[in-house]
Order: structure tokens, then C-alpha cells, then sequence
């Protein structure tokens, strides 16, 4: 998974707020928490990396084998 996450345990300051009411208009939320979108999803993380100075993060997971 590749996106523009928000760093865990962090909240969005102001100016990436009122940016995000721009990029959600044209279909992307840059203010989303990974933890979040794979709560409920039976994957373990592998790998991560941030790429392009920190503004985007690479996440690499694994489903488990039934």
C-alpha cells in the first residue's frame, strides 16, 4: 500500500487540515492513519518505508496463510 498516511499517534496540524479539504475534493484524504484502514483487515505489516521526504509511506503486508 502506497498513500500519504499520518504519522501514528499524531493529529494533523492546521495547514495539512486546510490542505485536506482541497485534496479531498479531487478524491484523495492525506490525513488517514494506516492503524486505522487495517484494524480490520487480517494482515501483518512486513515492511514499511517512507519515500519523497516523508510525504508518502510504503507499506508491504502479508495476509496469513489459511
Amino acid at each position: 500500500m502506497f498513500d500519504k498516511f499520518l504519522k501514528e499517534n499524531r493529529s494533523p496540524g492546521i495547514l495539512r487540515s486546510l490542505f485536506n479539504i482541497v485534496t479531498s475534493l479531487i478524491g484523495t484524504d492525506i490525513n488517514r492513519s494506516f492503524s486505522t484502514i487495517r484494524r480490520d483487515l487480517p494482515v501483518r505489516i512486513i515492511k514499511e518505508q517512507a519515500v519523497l521526504g516523508s510525504a508518502y509511506t510504503i507499506f508491504v503486508c502479508k495476509k496469513p496463510v489459511a
